[in-house]
């Protein structure tokens, strides 16, 4: 492993965060009636996000090239993307606040908590919770938009039940995630406490 923050990986982690301005605006923009194509060229942004996603944890994975600054750059990246898809679906009347505000706030207390294990040199290992939740959360929002755009920037109460559906899953395993993160953060402050006595 190394520090340095200069690897492509990394690279590829902070091109998500400059596509957040972008997808934020076309999808505010797209929710004006015969503004959908918008929405089209935010699903293909977003889809890019998407693969850049998978594609630096495969290369830092398969080339040896795992940083220290990618462990922690990496998800805040994550938490940025996502959290700013929300705002823009939010601002467009197509999710409730509240689900926004348990969504950023299991986000900025898990990159305190990462930020905190680090300087403890506490391992804190990816748990399933947390990559369902951004698998789900990923699912929710393009599907979302997805279907706003497949409408013409509106949606009927079938295609409204969908997304209500889906965002109420995206929230309970968000949820799900900040009480599973706690009990392992908990368990790593136990074991860390062990060792040093």
């Amino acid at each position: 492993m190394t520090d340095t923050i200069f690897t492509w990986p990394n690279l590829i982690t902070v091109t998500r965060i400059f596509a957040v301005l972008p997808v934020i605006w076309l999808v505010h923009a797209g929710s004006g009636e015969g503004q959908s194509h918008y929405l089209w060229l935010a699903l293909g942004l977003m889809l890019i996000c998407e693969i850049s996603d998978w594609l630096d944890g495969y290369l830092a994975r398969r080339m040896g090239w795992v940083s220290s600054s990618g462990k922690v750059l990496d998800p805040m990246a994550d938490s940025l993307y996502r959290i700013s898809v929300f705002v823009a679906l939010v601002a467009n009347g197509w999710m409730p606040l509240w689900m926004l505000l348990i969504m950023a706030a299991r986000d900025l207390g898990m990159s305190e908590v990462r930020l905190l294990a680090q300087q403890s040199r506490i391992t804190l290992a990816a748990r399933s919770s947390g990559k369902l939740k951004a698998a789900m959360q990923g699912v929710a929002q393009f599907a979302t938009v997805f279907l706003y755009a497949l409408g013409g920037g509106s949606v009927g109460d079938d295609m409204s039940f969908v997304i209500n559906a889906l965002l109420y899953l995206a929230t309970a395993i968000t949820l799900w995630s900040i009480v599973d993160y706690a009990q392992g953060v908990m368990e790593a402050l136990r074991q860390n406490s062990a060792v040093q006595s």
